[in-house]
């Protein structure tokens, strides 16, 4: 599990996988609101407690990938030396601006989101759910380093 690169292996092994523990309980909470909506259903427990571990799983999540910004990825310090030319590659540019900005975006969309449907409770809250929760998701699934594209990354962390 990226062994080979140490310390900043170990980490981006983990923020890889936790990726889809990320989209599983974003995809599930925002799934369960839309029902919820649809169906006319009051906000229960068991809509908050999903929520609460989408939001957790991303914040969790964030913090990896802060650690990673900050301190590991050798990408990001080669791209902070140079700021000209790396505001010029697609790819410096997605790592050290388009994914972090968004994924924070992204974290503050579901805390809104969750915060707004406790507070409303009711058949609002789910609506409520249902427009953070899509839009929280919609932007993680957009600023995940694909496979397919040139600057993407494996679906699994390997050797």
């Amino acid at each position: 599990m990226y062994s080979a690169y140490g310390t900043f292996g170990v980490v981006l092994g983990v923020h890889s996988i936790a990726r889809w523990l990320v989209i599983g309980l974003g995809l599930w909470a925002a799934a369960r609101a839309w029902m919820g909506r649809a169906g006319g259903r009051p906000w229960t427990p068991a809509d908050t407690r999903i929520g609460r571990l989408f939001t957790i799983c991303l914040d969790l999540q964030v913090v990896i990938g802060l650690a990673l910004y900050g301190v590991f990825s050798p990408t990001v310090t080669a791209g902070m030396t140079n700021m000209a030319i790396a505001t010029r590659s697609t790819a410096y540019r997605f790592w050290l601006f388009e994914h972090p900005v968004a994924m924070i975006v992204a974290l503050a969309l579901a805390h809104v989101g969750l915060s707004k449907a406790r507070r409303a409770g009711g058949v609002l809250a789910h609506r409520h759910a249902a427009l953070y929760f899509t839009l929280a998701i919609a932007i993680v699934l957009a600023v995940i380093p694909w496979p397919f594209l040139t600057y993407g990354r494996g679906l699994w962390p390997t050797r």
